[in-house]
Order: structure tokens, then C-alpha cells, then sequence
């Protein structure tokens, strides 16, 4: 896995056809499974484990969206900080408090 920070020279930035190719086992974890959410321009469906396990609220509005930060790569490739964040309509998600199963782990 490659760590990067703000320089993707060799990481594309969108992909609309990007999807879930690689998954990893969690347990007890705080996750959202999502149907139809957006992620540099791909749609994705799925259970994703929660970025911030403690928070109460992990999702927040910018700009009239839903965002959520979740713990997946891109192209194999990781944010050095942050998380990347999912935009997730509100009709189609739903907080889990404590997961045991599989998550995304990897798009592409």
C-alpha cells in the first residue's frame, strides 16, 4: 500500500467505475453499510467500518451532503491524513454499533 498526502501523480483522482475489489474481517466494529454512496465519483455499496469508532455522530453536512469518514484505500493507495470520506443519501445507509463481518477494504 502507498501512502500519499496531496501528490497522486500516480493515482488516478476519479474513477466512476471504480468498485469494491478487496474486503477484510472485522469484529465488534462500527460500521455503516451504504447502498448507492459516492466516493471520487464511483458508486459504492457496502459495509464500511467507521473512522472515528467513538464519535456519536460521525456524519456530517458540507455542502448539503451527508459525508462520513471510513477506513477503505483507493487504488491501494492511503491518505497520509485524514479519511476519505463517503457521501451517503439519507435514505439509503445505516449505523451499525457493532459489526462482526466483512468491509470494504479496497477500490479500485
Amino acid at each position: 500500500m502507498t501512502e500519499i498526502s496531496g501528490d497522486w501523480t500516480d493515482t488516478d483522482h476519479t474513477d466512476e467505475n471504480a468498485i469494491p475489489v478487496s474486503f477484510r474481517k472485522v469484529e465488534n466494529k462500527r460500521v455503516i453499510w451504504v447502498e448507492g454512496a459516492s466516493y471520487r465519483l464511483a458508486t459504492l455499496s457496502g459495509h464500511f467500518e467507521l473512522a472515528e469508532q467513538d464519535n456519536n455522530n460521525p456524519i456530517s453536512l458540507n455542502n448539503g451532503e451527508n459525508r462520513i469518514p471510513v477506513v477503505i484505500t483507493w487504488k491501494n493507495t492511503t491518505l497520509k491524513r485524514d479519511f476519505p470520506l463517503l457521501i451517503v443519501s439519507d435514505r439509503h445507509y445505516e449505523l451499525i454499533e457493532s459489526f462482526n463481518g466483512y468491509v470494504v477494504d479496497n477500490v479500485e
